[in-house]
């Protein structure tokens, strides 16, 4: 199975458990605020991941004055539509 796959799978469970819940305390007007709550938790944690990571362990962006021998080793990677310049970080 594919990441995608396996990432939409597993919105999709946590989504149904939080309206599940939703209906267990309010019915069926619960059940509408907790999809829609739902959807929102969904939509910000898949495009805002990286960021909540980067700011849970406190990493700080490595610039290329800071150590150009990193930067070059990643410039040299492959790119292409897909694959921009990497963000290096370290905590």
């Amino acid at each position: 199975m594919g990441n995608w796959f396996k990432t939409t799978l597993l919105m999709a469970a946590l989504t149904a458990l939080i309206v599940f819940i939703g209906n267990l305390l309010g019915g069926q007007n619960g059940m509408i605020l907790a999809f829609i709550l739902a959807i929102g938790m969904n939509f910000f944690s898949y495009w805002f991941s990286d960021k909540i990571v980067l700011r849970m362990y406190k990493a700080q962006e490595v610039t290329p004055s800071e150590s150009p021998e990193l930067h070059q080793i990643v410039a040299g990677w492959p790119r292409g539509p897909i694959f921009h310049a990497a963000h290096l970080y370290h905590s």
